[in-house]
């Protein structure tokens, strides 16, 4: 795949470190061919002030991908993004698409998880049909370790890989930074990652990959 285009990559990112489980290896590819990559945070901390070392994993974490651009929405509404208006949240997402000059789009698969839902419908309406962004080509749904419980399941196939061999490093080094995040073991472990991305590795003949649900392909 030709890792270059005409506009920008925008990750949309319900909470710090999903966009690194989902796509780190991807977002360091795009960043080492010198694409533009933006990452926005939807909702961080429980209230307005609060979150601020999960932040600061986050801006670490980005070092390590080499992400320069980066917002974060909604402060203050983690856990709680169904209390946000639906328009407000929809809107914010295609002020976004549009202020980075957006090609391709990443999206959060939904999840089990409240926000994960309202990300997904959120972004879904963003990019509807009769919504037109001039330089959008790609909108790719992303998953992360805990996709594979709740609506997120249904989403396995319409795959398309992005081989990471040569950036899994660096994915690793991006989620080692959210101390207060990442567990010994389980599903959102580095055992974890490391054996997800081997999975959809082997799938795609390939060391390490990352998988996308098509949603949009524009040629």
């Amino acid at each position: 795949m030709n890792i270059k285009g005409e506009g920008g990559v925008l990750v949309v990112s319900p909470h710090c470190d999903d966009a690194e489980f989902g796509c780190g290896g991807t977002i360091a590819k795009y960043t080492k061919n010198k694409v533009p990559v933006t990452v926005i945070i939807v909702a961080v901390g429980r209230e307005a002030d609060d979150g601020l070392s999960r932040i600061n994993e986050f801006k670490a974490s980005m070092g390590v991908l080499g992400v320069t651009s980066t917002g974060i929405l909604f402060p203050g509404y983690d856990a709680r993004l169904n209390e946000v208006p639906s328009w407000k949240l929809v809107g914010a997402i295609e002020r976004a698409i549009s202020e980075y000059n957006t090609e391709k789009l990443f999206i959060p698969l939904p999840s089990f998880h409240q926000d994960h839902k309202v990300v997904w419908d959120a972004s879904l309406a963003a990019v509807r049909p009769n919504k037109v962004y001039p330089h959008l080509t790609d909108v790719l749904g992303y998953e992360y370790p805990l996709t594979v419980w709740g609506d997120g399941a249904q989403y396995q196939s319409g795959g398309l890989y992005y081989r990471i061999d040569d950036t899994m490093r660096l994915k690793m080094k991006a989620l080692q930074q959210y101390k207060s995040q990442m567990s010994k073991d389980g599903m959102l472990s580095l055992r974890s990652v490391r054996a997800l991305a081997a999975r959809r590795g082997a799938e795609a003949f390939t060391k390490y990959a990352e998988f996308f649900h098509v949603l949009r392909k524009i040629i």
